[in-house]
C-alpha cells in the first residue's frame, strides 16, 4: 500500500479541505454555481497530478531545468500573442476545454530552473549572477506585459529568495536590493500603468474613491466585517449574493467565506493554511538533501506570499493584485499548479531522513 500511495497526508489533507470548502462556497453563489462543478473536476485532476509527482523523484527535474525554462518562456510569449483577454489582462490561452494560465505553471518552472542553474555553478562569478538576473527579469517582463503585476512581483521575489537561501555570493544580492530600492520612485513613475498607480493610492486611502477605484476594497471590507462571529450562513451574505462584492469566486473568495462563516470560519481557514505551511517548511528543514530543502523553502514562500497578499487585499491592508488565494479561489491553472507543487513536496518528504542532533 505504501508503495502505491506514497503520500504525505499531513501535506495533502489541509489543501483538500480548503479546496472542498472553496467548492462549497462556489455552489452557494447565485450566478456562479456552475463553477463548483468545474472546480470539482479540477480537484480530481489536481489529485491525479499530485499522485504522479509524488511518485516522481524530484531530483530528476533539476537536470532538465533548461528545457523546462525554455518551454515556459515559449508559453509566456504565446499568451501575449494568442491570449484571451479578461478584466483587461491577456493571461489565458483558450484550449477549448480549459483556459490555461501559463504564469501559474511558470512559478514552478522558475523555481526548478533557478535552483538548477545555481547548483550547476561550483565557482560562482559575477557573470553567473548577471545570467541569474536575466533568467528572472525576462519572464517577469513578459508576465508584467500581460499585465499580471502580482504574479510578476511574486516571481521576482521568488528569485531573490532562492538566491539568498542557496547561499551564493550574497554581496551581489545586497547590492541589487539597494539598487532596486533606489529606483523604486522611477519604477512607480514610468513602469506602472495609470490603473496600477491608482490601486496603490487606493490602498493608502480606500475611502478616497469608494465608487471608483476603491469600490472593490471597500465592498470586501464590508463583507468581512458583516460576517461577525458566526457569519450570515452559506448563501445568505448580502455582499456576495447580491453581487456587490466583485470577483467573489476568485480574488475576493476570502471575503465571501468570511461573510458566510464569520470569524470562526476565518479561523478555520487560517488554521488549515498554518498547518499546510508548517508541514511544507518542516519538510524542508527535515530534509538532508539540499535540493529538497531549497524546493520546500521556495514553494512554501510562493504559497505564503499569495496567502498573505490575497487575504491582506481582502482586508484592505494590501494593494489589489489579482493573485488567487491558493486552494480556495476558483481557477484551474492555479489549482492544478498548486497540487503539482504538493506532489513534488510529498516526494521530498518521502525521501527525507530524520536529522538527529547529538550533543557534542
Amino acid at each position: 500500500m505504501k508503495k502505491w500511495f506514497p503520500f504525505d497526508y499531513w501535506l495533502l489533507l489541509p489543501a483538500v479541505f480548503l479546496t472542498i470548502f472553496g467548492i462549497i462556497l462556489l455552489a452557494t453563489l447565485a450566478n456562479e454555481k456552475y463553477l463548483a462543478i468545474y472546480q470539482g473536476i479540477f480537484l480530481i485532476l489536481g489529485l491525479i497530478l499530485f499522485y504522479l509527482f509524488a511518485r516522481l523523484h524530484y531530483q530528476t527535474l533539476i537536470p532538465i531545468w533548461f528545457y523546462l525554462y525554455v518551454s515556459g518562456i515559449a508559453f509566456l510569449v504565446l499568451v501575449l500573442i494568442l491570449g484571451e483577454t479578461r478584466f483587461g489582462s491577456s493571461r489565458w490561452i483558450n484550449l477549448g476545454f480549459f483556459n490555461f494560465q501559463p504564469s501559474e505553471l511558470f512559478k514552478i518552472i522558475l523555481t526548478i530552473s533557478l535552483i538548477g542553474f545555481l547548483q550547476s555553478k561550483n565557482k560562482f562569478k559575477i557573470m553567473d549572477y548577471f545570467i541569474f538576473l536575466a533568467l528572472i527579469i525576462f519572464p517577469v517582463f513578459l508576465i508584467a506585459k500581460e499585465p499580471d503585476l502580482g504574479t510578476a512581483l511574486v516571481c521576482l521575489s521568488l528569485g531573490f529568495i532562492i538566491y539568498f537561501v542557496v547561499g551564493k555570493e550574497r554581496k551581489y544580492f545586497y547590492v541589487t536590493l539597494l539598487i532596486i530600492l533606489l529606483i523604486l520612485p522611477l519604477l512607480y513613475q514610468f513602469a506602472l500603468k495609470p490603473y496600477q498607480k491608482q490601486r496603490l493610492l487606493t490602498f493608502i486611502d480606500p475611502k478616497k474613491d469608494i465608487l471608483g477605484s476603491g469600490y472593490n476594497v471597500w465592498q470586501s471590507i464590508i463583507a468581512v466585517g458583516s460576517g461577525g462571529l458566526q457569519g450570515k450562513g452559506l448563501g445568505r451574505g448580502s455582499q456576495s449574493q447580491l453581487q456587490f462584492l466583485p470577483i467573489r469566486y476568485a480574488d475576493f473568495i476570502y471575503a465571501t467565506a468570511a461573510e458566510a462563516t464569520g470569524f470562526w470560519g476565518s479561523m478555520v481557514i487560517f488554521g488549515l493554511y498554518f498547518a499546510l505551511l508548517a508541514r511544507i517548511f518542516w519538510t524542508g528543514f527535515s530534509s538532508e538533501e539540499e535540493i529538497g530543502y531549497f524546493l520546500s523553502i521556495a514553494f512554501g514562500s510562493i504559497f505564503l506570499a499569495q496567502i498573505v497578499i490575497n487575504i491582506g487585499m481582502n482586508l484592505g491592508v494590501m494593494p489589489i493584485s489579482g493573485l488567487p488565494l491558493v486552494f480556495l479561489s476558483y481557477g484551474g491553472s492555479s489549482l492544478l499548479s498548486s497540487y503539482i507543487i504538493l506532489g513534488i513536496l510529498s516526494n521530498v518528504q518521502r525521501r527525507s531522513k530524520k536529522i538527529i542532533f547529538e550533543t557534542v
